[in-house]
């Protein structure tokens, strides 16, 4: 919690940070959303420096147990500034701070990305018919963006760079996932087999979101304001992002609107190959959404069991893993329907 006494060392590490000769934090909020994350809203008046007058901030603050996979968060900086200096749409990253004396833990502070993010709330926007196709053409557009940045980069030389596969890689992660949990999941061990099997024999490298949903971007007026939450952004293949975004996990009962429950995938596959060098195949794309019902099956396991562990106690973690069955069968049934 930041209480009165954190605000005034906030404010003196920010003011120091900026190098500004006053500076205070006149309101901070808790923002709502996310499971794992703490983030918070500053108003600050600054006296003095590059950043002379009133600003809208937020903060981002390292969470108590933090989910397997996720970066410090002066790698998640790091990452953020790739993207930015890329022409990515995120927020502007402006400090970080790893000294836990200041707030509690490691923090680090963006611009204030004013919009509306909730997956449910973006797919039943009743205006989402007309704007949907649009915002899909441009949410695909933003992430070949994304994938213009990939290995070797020093400044993101803190990410692993396996020799194997992005998919053989990404598979043994998930293993190791599971061989952590105390009980066994056979669909789920099944579906990684049949994955492995059945790789696309082109794959490639760049940095990958690895949590691209909607949900993790936001809007406003129907339009994209900004891509949230790179914690666990790594190297992966592009197409990982593209699955992850359209499995039906992610389209919040919008079943009949494949690219985020937002527009047909058609739109989303277009706005990427419109904007790559690497154009993708859509007729791929239900095994690349079986990776991403994986991903977040395996996820939601692992949040699942920081409950059970007594590691962080939270209802919303506790209920997370009962969404598994289900994505279970929607893996069942793209498997079956791609070997008919």
């Amino acid at each position: 919690m930041i209480d009165a006494d954190t605000t005034g060392r906030l404010a003196g590490w920010l003011q120091n940070a900026f190098h500004a000769r006053g500076l205070a934090v006149d309101d901070i909020c808790v923002l709502e959303g996310g499971a794992v994350q703490e983030n918070w809203s500053l108003s600050v008046s600054v006296d003095g420096g590059r950043w002379h007058g009133t600003h809208r901030w937020a903060l981002r603050k390292q969470p108590p147990s933090p989910l397997i996979g996720s970066w410090p968060k002066n790698h998640e900086f790091a990452i953020i500034q790739a993207a930015w200096d890329a022409g990515v749409c995120v927020p502007k990253p402006l400090a970080i701070c790893m000294d836990p004396s200041v707030i509690g833990a490691p923090f680090l502070v963006l611009s204030f990305l004013d919009g509306l993010a909730g997956g449910r709330r973006v797919v039943r926007n009743p205006d989402v018919e007309n704007f949907g196709p649009d915002l899909a053409h441009d949410i695909g557009a933003m992430l070949a963006r994304l994938h213009t940045i990939s290995p070797p980069c020093d400044e993101l030389g803190f990410i692993p760079l396996s020799d194997d596969t992005p998919v053989n890689r990404r598979i043994a992660m998930y293993r190791a996932q599971l061989d952590k949990l105390p009980d066994r999941h056979p669909v789920l061990e099944f579906v990684l087999s049949w994955l492995s099997r059945n790789q696309p024999r082109a794959q490639r490298y760049t940095l990958v979101h690895s949590d691209f949903r909607t949900g993790n971007y936001m809007i406003k007026d129907g339009k994209l304001v900004g891509i949230l939450d790179w914690e666990i952004a790594d190297w992966g293949d592009p197409r990982e992002d593209l699955g992850y975004f359209c499995a039906k996990c992610w389209r919040f009962g919008e079943n009949d609107k494949e690219a985020g429950g937002i527009a047909p995938r058609a739109a989303f596959y277009d706005g990427y190959n419109g904007a790559t060098s690497h154009p993708v195949d859509i007729t791929d794309a239900p095994y690349w959404e079986i990776m991403g019902a994986m991903r977040w099956a395996v996820i939601a396991l692992l949040q699942g069991f920081r409950h059970l562990s007594g590691e962080e106690r939270s209802l919303e973690l506790a209920l997370t893993p009962r969404i598994v069955p289900e994505m279970e069968i929607d893996m069942l049934n793209l498997i079956q329907g791609m070997q008919r």
